[in-house]
């Protein structure tokens, strides 16, 4: 019976201890509860201390305005002056060789090399390009006759005497004037698919029908193109008749012959 006891009286003692586990569990999670819930506090806080003031447009519309603080004394020159971000045009605009003066320096002209020195202006009226240059290249030589001056004076010569003898192709029997007017043409002619002689008889029977003829030649203007002994001379004609009139821009292509120049081409 004795062993009995004493297995009795160890059984409260094991119940003792695992009850004292048990508060020591409950007592340490308590600890790291208040632990992490400290932490989290700290966090807000931090978070809080952390957020811009509030702006005059987020505080309450009942807020009175703090007045400004006074001003105790004067404020420091460099607080107190104003640096422009951009000077005006006419202020930074500076002429050539001057120098923008600051305020503990007096103006002073900026003396320039003798080298950069402007040149006198010159007017306009009178004004001349300096010894050795040309404005424009000179013009290449060109053979006595073919001088632009004469060469136009030739060419309205031509335009001039042309027009004149296929006015006085109007009418019947004017074979003859018919034959003056066909001398300003090329042997080699050759416009509206037709050459001298086509040309020649088509004028011929539809002239011979008209009672008079003016044709008026305005805006003349000459070109040389790259082959020699050619000029194309461009110009508004126009033409009137008895009986059919017109106006357009007409191009005759003139070659330099032996007897003087040709018509050889027409472009309308």
């Amino acid at each position: 019976m004795a062993p009995a006891r004493n297995d009795y009286h160890r059984r409260p003692s094991s119940t003792r201890r695992g009850k004292l586990l048990i508060r020591a569990a409950v007592v340490v999670l308590s600890i790291v509860g208040l632990t992490f819930a400290g932490h989290g506090v700290y966090r807000v806080w931090q978070i809080s201390q952390s957020k811009e003031p509030e702006t005059p447009t987020e505080s309450r519309t009942n807020a009175k305005p703090v007045p400004p603080a006074r001003e105790t004394g004067p404020l420091p020159t460099e607080s107190r002056m104003a640096v422009p971000s951009a000077l005006p045009e006419q202020e930074t605009a500076q002429p050539p060789g001057t120098a923008i003066p600051s305020e503990s320096q007096p103006f002073q002209p900026v003396p320039q090399a003798a080298s950069e020195t402007l040149p006198d202006v010159v007017p306009a009226d009178t004004e001349s390009p300096s010894p050795g240059w040309s404005a424009e290249p000179p013009p290449p030589e060109a053979s006595p006759e073919f001088r632009p001056d004469s060469l136009n004076t030739e060419v309205i010569n031509f335009l001039t005497a042309w027009k004149t003898a296929w006015e006085n192709t109007a009418g019947p029997n004017k074979d003859k004037e018919m034959a003056a007017y066909m001398q300003f043409y090329s042997s080699d002619f050759q416009a509206r698919q037709m050459g001298r002689a086509a040309w020649k008889q088509d004028k011929q029977e539809k002239n011979r029908k008209k009672r008079w003829i003016k044709v008026t030649l305005n805006d003349i203007t000459i070109q040389e193109p790259a082959r020699r002994d050619f000029i194309e001379a461009t110009f508004f004609q126009e033409y009137g008749s008895s009986n059919y009139s017109s106006a357009a821009l007409k191009t005759l292509i003139l070659r330099r012959e032996e007897t003087g120049w040709k018509i050889i081409g027409i472009r309308e």
